[in-house]
């Protein structure tokens, strides 16, 4: 994780915009997802295996999907609020240079197809045989889930914050 964000260092210091798949590479272990994923699987004392170590450490599968759609809704609901206060460029932007476009609606749309993506990925492989228990693969799909519920306003004012979200969740009593 820390070589990921050294790498984001140097890319912003060096006015570097990677290639949305080197950004996504890179993006996807710079947002934690696999030291979550494998504290998580450690914590909940999970059977180690060859081949779970293995599906665990892989930059491929459940986690990095996982990982994908969680970076990939931080970009959509973070970026102008981060380009703003120059942050590292998102995907979108990292889009825009490749295509050469002037409007973000465009990488926006693009965004939405790789999150698509990136979700039959997540449910295929959590549909295939493995070694994981089942608490690790909802574990995926609950950082999905839950990515996509804290960043789907992206920059809207008027949309309730994560802790907005939280308090109603867990503090506010039901009517």
């Amino acid at each position: 994780m820390c070589e990921a964000l050294l790498l984001e260092a140097k890319w912003y210091n060096g006015g570097i915009v990677p290639s949305v798949e080197e950004y996504l590479r890179n993006g996807i272990t710079s947002a934690g997802t696999y030291v979550v994923f494998l504290q998580s699987f450690l914590l909940l004392g999970c059977p180690v295996s060859e081949e779970s170590l293995r599906l665990v450490c892989s930059r491929d599968g459940l986690f990095s999907h996982s990982g994908r759609i969680l970076r990939l809704w931080n970009d959509l609901g973070t970026a102008k609020a981060e380009q703003q206060r120059g942050d590292v460029a998102s995907s979108i932007e990292c889009y825009m240079q490749e295509r050469g476009l002037a409007d973000d609606e465009d990488a926006r749309r693009h965004i939405r197809g790789l999150i698509s993506t990136a979700w039959k990925d997540l449910n295929g492989d959590a549909l295939a045989a493995s070694p994981l228990p089942f608490t690790v693969v909802n574990g995926c799909f609950n950082l999905a889930r839950l990515s996509q519920c804290f960043y789907r306003y992206g920059d809207d004012p008027k949309a309730p914050s994560v802790e907005d979200i939280v308090k109603a969740l867990f503090l506010k009593p039901v009517k």
